[in-house]
């Protein structure tokens, strides 16, 4: 049990990076754009209102359009579409929720989604949902057809924080997207281990 103890400790100590998180999502947003994957207004559209001690940053549909925004050229759907939404704290920048998803279409017209979830932690049934853990983790992704298929999985992300975990999100459907390329990896493992010359 000591692991999942451990996991659910980093997550919640994940949760007070908060403060370079809209600037990081953003840039995120902008190289989407330029990427040609999305409307080059996507980071200005980004944006947050105040509500009492709650920050809430989503990005606002384009004028004209309702809903996630939409995903050009993406490998292997017919069509997807991305929402992100931060729930923090106003004065302290404390994480309090975080989703990032990609919804879309498979060829062959089935649906396909890969979600991103940081359960709201203000939410006092939070430490109750699932059966444990293990079972529902607080930081943890969804990948199927729905969030309601079952059985309803919930796989449990290391502690990377909601900028890693999107950037791990977007690399699934867009291969260049990829934070950490294998030869960088080994170049990287090569360094620590001091044999490179």
């Amino acid at each position: 049990m000591k692991k999942w103890v451990d996991l659910y400790q980093r997550h919640a100590a994940m949760r007070e990076g908060g403060a370079t998180l809209p600037a990081d999502i953003r840039a995120r947003l902008v190289r989407l754009s330029e990427m040609g994957h999305c409307d080059a207004s996507i980071q200005g559209r980004f944006s947050s209102r105040t509500v009492g001690r709650l920050r809430e940053w989503h990005v606002r549909p384009r004028f004209g359009t309702a809903g996630p925004e939409r995903l050009k050229g993406v490998a292997h759907l017919e069509s997807a579409h991305l929402s992100i939404q931060v729930l923090s704290d106003s004065r302290t920048s404390r994480i309090h929720q975080f989703t990032a998803e990609v919804q879309g279409q498979a060829s062959g017209g089935q649906g396909w989604l890969v979600a991103v979830h940081l359960d709201d932690d203000r939410d006092p049934d939070v430490q109750d949902r699932g059966l444990g853990a293990c079972s529902h983790p607080s930081f943890h992704c969804h990948v199927g057809t729905s969030l309601e298929a079952v059985p309803k999985v919930r796989v449990p992300l290391p502690d990377v924080g909601p900028v890693g975990a999107l950037d791990w999100l977007l690399s699934l459907v867009i291969p260049d997207w990829e934070p950490a390329p294998w030869p960088a990896v080994r170049k990287a493992l090569d360094v620590e281990q001091g044999t490179q010359g």
